[in-house]
């Protein structure tokens, strides 16, 4: 199978597996929110009834003047005056019914507003899942995006490297030709032996069974080489080099007019031809390591007076000729063409010769120079900060790393948040001036200021797995296969109380960690624990910064701040 199609069906498999993972969340997702919905339904219909049987007053409270009418009714009655006890009465059914309409629309107006502020909770409820759930259909999507660079990264670098071998082997091809010997074909092999030819050469074959002796018995067959492929090759340039030095023979012999010069020319001219063969072959086995330039991004250097438009046109005449000499382009190479001043950005890979499918990209702000740059070092398990001072950082790593990468050719190009491996130790840049923008050169006159990372360092931590994300398909190590990797990947990472992190499918969430109420990282002396599993409930699901907010709206806090 080749590569492509190999490549293909690696792709194949992987949209099918990663279209399940998307299937199974959506079905996950759906199933959540059904379920919250259906919950929901249920606990506002009893919340209504409950509102209805307990929410003051239950019953109209009468006014003094409605009592008053009644009680003259029954006296009117008692009296047996009964058309001025009717008159009463209707007097008394009329106020009675307007107070009765009264309570009841007061009552329903509190029931409504009770009413609206359950349904508001149920709401933000209902909006926290769906942001959990979007957070994590967007972490499936960066994990599938993740995923597809690599594969297809991979499958950049076996193609490039099957390109530059096959580039290495035509050359060499091209140079020394390899040429299969003339057959005679009036020549037969002895008995008993037969021959074939392949790529240049010859193979005899020879019964084993030693010719007519033991017939009918089929024996082994030894295969004998008869020049073996390296000596064919070195004979095959040796050949070459006589061709290449006969023009230089002949000259000389027409200049000498006599064979015995011709004779002593030849050695010195098969030998100049030699040593122009091989300048050659190193020369373009030199070029041929470095791998092709894929994208390029160039930009001026502040200040800069061409538009954005002329920048390509400007910079054409000098690439076309960098292109054709095998000129090497890497990150913070000083371009100079016609009085302007460009820097390469960024060259991917770095290190690379530029080539007719090479990308160009000159959009962007001029990059200045930076006067001033923040430097922290950056401490983590398996380096802990030492007793050093800043000035032993500045004068051991920072100084020499950037004295070593800046010439007259050559600059560093850092950026903020960027981190440097320098010596084996992790630097971050956390300022610079002036910005924007947020990239810029570091030169010999750029200010630097390094310090250490003030980041505190956890004594114990808790990292606890959502139970319905762990595999139930085979056995793990939720330690070993999942929490130390990732520790391992983000040595530097900080965390905090609820932080939630996804990793290979995995999700976890900092349930307790000491000391309490500020952001620390894990150190040599933090003592990790990963027992338990928390259950896809609501309020673990929640973003962190939701369950505070909806503490306030319990029902208890309404019944207390509404009641009568």
């Amino acid at each position: 199978m080749g590569v492509e199609e190999a490549h293909m069906l690696g792709l194949q498999e992987f949209s099918n597996i990663w279209d399940q993972k998307q299937q199974d969340f959506d079905a996950r997702a759906n199933q959540l929110q059904k379920v919250l919905a259906t919950r929901h339904k249920q606990e506002h219909q009893a919340h209504l009834e409950k509102l209805r049987r307990e929410v003051e007053p239950r019953t109209p409270r009468w006014s003094r003047d409605l009592l008053n009418l009644r009680k003259i009714q029954e006296t009117l009655a008692k009296m047996r005056k009964y058309a001025e006890a009717e008159k009463t009465k209707v007097q008394a059914d009329k106020l009675e019914a307007r107070e009765h309409n009264q309570w009841k629309e007061k009552r329903e107006a509190r029931i409504a507003v009770m009413e609206e502020q359950f349904l508001h909770k149920q709401q933000l409820e209902m909006g926290g899942l769906l942001k959990r759930l979007k957070a994590s259909r967007e972490e499936l999507r960066r994990s599938r995006k993740a995923e597809m660079e690599r594969l297809l990264q991979r499958y950049q670098n076996l193609k490039m490297q099957m390109e530059n071998q096959q580039r290495i082997i035509q050359q060499r091809v091209e140079r020394y030709p390899i040429t299969a010997p003339m057959i005679n074909n009036s020549s037969r092999p002895p008995s008993g032996h037969s021959s074939f030819h392949s790529r240049g050469m010859c193979f005899s074959v020879r019964d084993a069974s030693g010719g007519g002796a033991g017939a009918g018995q089929r024996g082994a067959f030894l295969f004998r080489v008869v020049q073996d492929m390296e000596d064919y090759r070195e004979a095959q340039r040796a050949k070459w080099l006589r061709q290449a030095a006969k023009p230089a023979e002949d000259s000389a012999v027409g200049a000498e007019g006599s064979q015995t010069s011709g004779a002593e020319a030849r050695p010195e001219a098969a030998e100049a031809a030699a040593a122009a063969a091989a300048k050659n072959e190193t020369g373009s086995a030199g070029s041929s390591l470095k791998p092709n330039a894929r994208r390029v991004h160039i930009l001026p250097v502040f200040p800069s007076s061409c538009d954005q438009s002329q920048r390509l046109e400007i910079l054409s005449p000098l690439l076309r000729s960098m292109r054709n000499s095998q000129t090497p382009v890497k990150t913070g190479l000083f371009l100079r063409p016609a009085g302007y001043e460009f820097v390469v950005v960024k060259c991917e890979p770095d290190d690379a010769i530029l080539a007719m499918n090479t990308d160009y990209f000159i959009e962007g702000s001029p990059l200045k120079r930076f006067e001033k740059v923040q430097f922290i070092c950056l401490w983590d398990f398996e380096r802990t900060r030492t007793d050093q001072d800043a000035t032993a950082l500045f004068q051991e790593y920072i100084n020499p790393y950037f004295k070593r990468l800046n010439s007259n050719e050559v600059t560093s190009i850092v950026s903020v948040n960027e981190q440097l491996q320098i010596n084996g130790m992790e630097f971050q840049v956390m300022a610079a001036e002036p910005v924007p923008p947020e990239i810029g050169i570091v030169d010999l006159s750029t200010v630097v200021f390094v310090d250490w990372d003030n980041t505190p360092e956890f004594s114990k931590i808790h990292f606890v797995p959502f139970q319905d994300t762990l595999p139930a398909a085979y056995e793990y190590d939720i330690f070993n296969d999942y929490l130390k990797p990732y520790l391992t990947r983000n040595k530097q990472q900080s965390f905090a109380m609820n932080d939630q992190f996804t990793f290979q499918g995995v999700q976890f969430k900092v349930v307790c960690c000491e000391p309490r109420g500020e952001r620390g990282r894990i150190g040599k002396n933090t003592t990790i624990y990963c027992e338990g599993v928390l259950h896809p409930s609501l309020r673990n699901l929640l973003p962190p910064e939701m369950p505070l907010p909806l503490t306030v709206f319990m029902p208890c806090t309404f019944q207390s701040s509404l009641g009568p």
